[in-house]
């Protein structure tokens, strides 16, 4: 019956209006699901955000709600135009994140948002959730421009070592196998043509970096080594897009959301991209060594692989490709903000040479 329940608003809500989900009796009714007997009375929108995903702050009013339960939450789906355009389609799955906080989450130690309702549609592919509103407790979140200092880095990097230690022999693709191993699968099937992917670079994005990595060809076949040279070892849970707009601060606290790039690669995909896309470069050629060497000890001390600093450091410098390879295809993002992750993230496949590093 829950589950049938789940099914039905994840379908019933992703072809409409977001309107639709601020409806009390809809919202009492999924509450109910894991809140038995809770009756909203009134809503109040406090914001609406609209990328490709819907995320809508909404503060409720009850007539009935179990002790515990919060006023303040934020619901993420995907609605109305892009849900026209995306759900059904057989390569576009957007179950992935509602997944993450149904199965991955709850066995992880991770700061990430509580989820008071997870509803998923397989057919249709479509995850949506409603999340406490962190916001609203206190919360403050990064903008993807935002230039982080080596402090709230760490944090970050701790975060992804409880990922990927906590991780690493207890979650196994054969115990999530909706989960990709994304590097590979990029390796065998590049999400746009190496000539396209020329051309951006040799566009305006490409301004601000040496010649030496606007070469399109080039970065498409470094990704391939790279997938190439993390083949055949543990996989680990990765994260796949922490930059800082995917970061906040609670209690002092650095946490971790937007997880649909969540993927069976290795780790220094995300730390590479954690430092080189956050970080001034300036301030990442001062402090990213010291910020490796602290990821790995929290990588062991949470259960995962003691890793040699010198090879770590190697895989590394090669990894800075892949978060280069990720921006110089992105076509949908506002353009302030892929010019700036493309300069910061050429210019750190240039200072680490990952080019002559992968073999390409």
């Amino acid at each position: 019956m829950i589950e049938e329940h789940r099914r039905r608003v994840a379908r019933q809500v992703a072809p409409t209006v977001e309107e639709a989900i601020v409806d009390a009796d809809w919202l009492g009714e999924a509450l109910s699901v894991r809140y038995p007997g809770t009756r909203v009375r009134g809503v109040t929108t406090v914001s609406h955000q609209v990328n490709t995903w819907t995320k809508i702050r909404l503060k409720l009013e009850y007539d009935s709600a179990p002790e515990g339960l919060t006023d303040a939450i934020c619901i993420k789906a995907l609605l109305g135009e892009f849900a026209r355009q995306f759900l059904g389609q057989t390569a576009v799955n957007q179950t992935i994140e509602a997944r993450f906080y149904s199965e991955c989450a709850p066995l992880l130690s991770l700061n990430v948002p509580e989820c008071v309702y997870i509803g998923i549609d397989e057919e249709v592919g479509h995850g949506l959730f409603i999340m406490e509103d962190l916001i609203a407790q206190g919360a403050e979140f990064g903008s993807a421009l935002s230039q982080q200092g080596p402090a709230n880095v760490s944090g970050a990097l701790a975060q992804l070592a409880r990922l990927h230690g906590e991780a690493a022999g207890r979650l196994t693709p054969g115990h999530l196998p909706w989960v990709r191993p994304v590097l590979q699968d990029i390796a065998r099937q590049p999400i746009i043509p190496a000539d396209l992917l020329d051309e951006l670079l040799n566009g305006v994005r490409g301004d601000l970096l040496p010649s030496r990595v606007r070469d399109g060809r080039r970065l498409h076949n470094a990704l391939a080594a790279l997938a190439e040279r993390f083949r055949g070892r543990m996989p680990m849970l990765v994260h796949g897009d922490l930059h800082a707009g995917n970061m906040y601060v609670h209690d002092g606290a650095v946490g971790m959301i937007d997880w649909q790039l969540l993927q069976w690669g290795s780790w220094a995909q995300d730390v590479a991209y954690q430092i080189v896309a956050t970080m001034a470069p300036e301030t990442r050629r001062v402090h990213e060594r010291d910020l490796l060497a602290g990821y790995l000890d929290a990588l062991r001390a949470a259960g995962g692989p003691a890793l040699d600093p010198d090879t770590a450091w190697e895989d590394y410098r090669a990894a800075c490709a892949y978060g280069f390879y990720l921006w110089g295809i992105t076509r949908r993002v506002a353009p302030d903000i892929t010019l700036e992750f493309n300069r910061r993230l050429g210019l750190a496949v240039d200072d680490h040479d990952s080019f002559a590093v992968l073999g390409v």
